[in-house]
Formats: C-alpha cells, sequence, structure tokens
C-alpha cells in the first residue's frame, strides 16, 4: 500500500525515532562524563550547570522555566549546589526581591 505524504501536523515516525536515538545518545554521554568527573552531581543538576555556564546568572524563576520544573524544586536544587560550593545565590542592588543565581569558580570548572 502507497504511503501518503505526511501532513505538516503528522510527526514522521523515522524522525521521530531518530530524534529519540540521540537525545537517549546525549544522556548518556553526559552521564558517562560526570560519572568520570567523580563531581557528585545528578544529571538535573548538571544541566543547571551548563544553562548557569551558557546563559550567565539567571533569576531561579527563569531557570526553573527553563529546566521545566517547579520554583521549588529549583530552590531545593540549588540548596545543594550552594552547599557544594558549585553556584551562588545574591540579589541585585537594583531590584533586592528576586533571586540571582551563578556559578563559582568550581562550577565553571566543573562545565
Amino acid at each position: 500500500m502507497p504511503r501518503t505524504p505526511a501532513s505538516p501536523d503528522t510527526p514522521d515516525d523515522g524522525l521521530v525515532d531518530a530524534l529519540l536515538s540521540v537525545s537517549r545518545a546525549m544522556v548518556a554521554l553526559a552521564a558517562r562524563n560526570l560519572s568520570q568527573l567523580d563531581a557528585d552531581v545528578t544529571l538535573q543538576q548538571y544541566r543547571t550547570l551548563v544553562i548557569l555556564a551558557s546563559s550567565g546568572p539567571q533569576r531561579s524563576v527563569d531557570l526553573a522555566r527553563q529546566l521545566n520544573i517547579a520554583p521549588s524544586t529549583v530552590t531545593r536544587m540549588c540548596d545543594r549546589l550552594t552547599r557544594r560550593h558549585l553556584i551562588r545565590r545574591f540579589h541585585r542592588e537594583d531590584d533586592r526581591r528576586p533571586v540571582w543565581l551563578c556559578l563559582t569558580e568550581a562550577g565553571k570548572d566543573l562545565t
């Protein structure tokens, strides 16, 4: 039976499978790199560090949005990263309400 062309709204199964394979490979690569670093951070924590390394200081609410997690989850995760001296929290002088997050030197070295 001939295959009908996919409409723009219908995903191509081959493309979806390929993207999933690439995604799995990237996660495996990140996990392997983390294990070699002996950094004692989770994949989600490492992802947070990479976002801060590539985008610079972030408000915690913006970081939560980028990670697609609840702000309270970012708070707990950043508590752990702060205790490991990988990130630090700060307030800006012009607006002391939001909490901002940035990498420490140790966090930069890890990414």
